[in-house]
This record gives structure tokens, sequence and C-alpha cells, in this order.
């Protein structure tokens, strides 16, 4: 096959073409802690039902994953050729997120109770003493999946949704305050993740049942249970989430538009 060969392109025709590109600053993330963790989050005063939604909002920065492969090179099977070889595909190893704090300090209690109960910590008082020590849970009580979808402000065409497989907070960054000029507080945690799921969507959302503790996401109780705790792990019932929003099974097919 022949390489390309020169081709005329009209001035009026490279907007249409190449100049319909993708912006940086239009993205969401679903952060949704397991059931066990919103309970204890609840328990420290954040109640991830009627605040989720908000400190999700307030993720200022995220990355697009990436991954790699591992290769072995097979040196002179040709003569004088070095040639690589794929055995093995290596995701990145954390999710970077960047939150703006509230004036509550609500995103810095959401990440600080995640680690506290994966490491145990409950009773702050306890922890007071020198000889306090911990017991770490178990895995499938503090990993879950999230959710970055990238997407453009008309929510037309092709959007990028990313799954990230039993994620959890390994690392919440420090953060200096010091008495300069005031900035708004920033908080950088990073996430550990089996892998990542890539999909390619289009114009509106994908809808998928949350299981195995499914709750409602960002939903205040009903008027018959004024209870905001988390049902159990047995549940089978299905919520149906739509990319960063909340749907029951009758509103799937609606097509969501940004404004």
């Amino acid at each position: 096959m022949a390489g390309p060969r020169p081709n005329r392109v009209k001035t009026t025709d490279l907007k249409s073409r190449i100049l319909n590109l993708a912006q940086t600053s239009v993205y969401q993330v679903k952060i949704q802690p397991p059931p066990q963790v919103a309970a204890f989050m609840q328990v420290k005063g954040f109640n991830y039902y009627f605040e989720g939604e908000n400190l999700e909002l307030l993720c200022t920065e995220a990355s697009l994953p990436g991954s790699f492969l591992f290769t072995h090179t097979a040196n002179n099977d040709y003569h004088g050729v070095s040639e690589k070889m794929a055995y093995r595909r290596q995701y990145d190893e954390t999710l970077d997120l960047t939150f703006y704090v509230d004036r509550d300090y609500n995103v810095i209690e959401f990440f600080d109770s995640w680690i506290d109960f994966m490491s145990g910590q409950g009773n702050p008082e306890a922890y007071k003493s020198p000889v306090a020590n911990y017991r770490f849970n178990f895995p499938e009580t503090y990993k879950n999946d999230i959710y970055l979808t990238k997407f453009e402000k008309d929510a037309r065409g092709q959007n990028l949704a990313y799954t990230f497989i039993k994620a959890f907070p390994i690392n919440v960054v420090k953060t200096p305050v010091r008495y300069d000029a005031s900035e708004i507080l920033k908080c950088q945690v990073s996430f550990s993740y089996i892998r990542y799921v890539k999909e390619r969507v289009g114009a509106g959302y994908i809808d998928f049942p949350v299981t195995g503790g499914g709750v409602p996401v960002n939903v205040p109780p009903t008027q018959s249970s004024q209870q905001s705790t988390p049902p159990s792990q047995s549940s089978t019932s299905e919520t149906y989430i739509r990319r960063g929003f909340d749907i029951s099974p009758t509103q799937r097919g609606t097509v969501f538009r940004a404004e």
C-alpha cells in the first residue's frame, strides 16, 4: 500500500473537520462509598446520601487513566533484528483527584472517615492514648467501583465513561495552610484500583445496576422511612444510576442535556 498522496483541503472545511475539539473542563466523577463505609461516615457526621453529589461537583481536577505494556525483547531471531513482544498490560497504579474544600470541611471528613473505617479507627478519644491499637477491616467492606465520565457541553456525540474496579483511597495528601494571600483550600486524594474499563457511549448516558447493597445515591429518605441508613448487602433490589445523576428504573431512556 502506497503512502498518502497530497490532498487539497478548503479552509472552509477545516472548522467542521478538525476544529471541533474536546475540552478539558467538562467531566464528572461519581464516588460512592460501600454501604458500611457510608454508615460509618454518618455516625461521624457526614451524610453521604445528602452531601455526596455536592462533594462530587467539587472535584476540580481528575485524570483520564492510561496503561502500558510489558514487553519481551527477542534478539537475533532474524539477523540484525531486535523485536519486542507484548506479554502483559499494566494499568496506572492510582487515580488522582483534587477537590475544592467546602466551608464545613465535608470533603476532608469524607475521605478521612473512609480511611478511618479501613484502619479500624472508630473512637478518636481512644486513639489519643499512646498505646492505642487497631485492626483493619476486610477489603470487601471498603472497596467499591467509582466512575469518571468525559463529555462535552452540548452532551452530543460520543462520551467516554470510565469504571474503576474496586477502588479505595490510599493517600490523602497533606494540605498546607499559611499566612499568605488567601486561596481556595484543596484536598488531593489518590485511589487504588484493580483496573479500569472504558466505554465509548452515545449522547445521553449509560445506566447500570448497583447490586449487593445497592443504595439510593444522594437521595434523601422517603416519608415512609425516615432512616437514611443503607440497606444490607443481601439486598437484591436494583437502583439504576445515570453517570453522575440518579434515576429510577422507570426513567431509563431519558436523555441528559447539559445546561
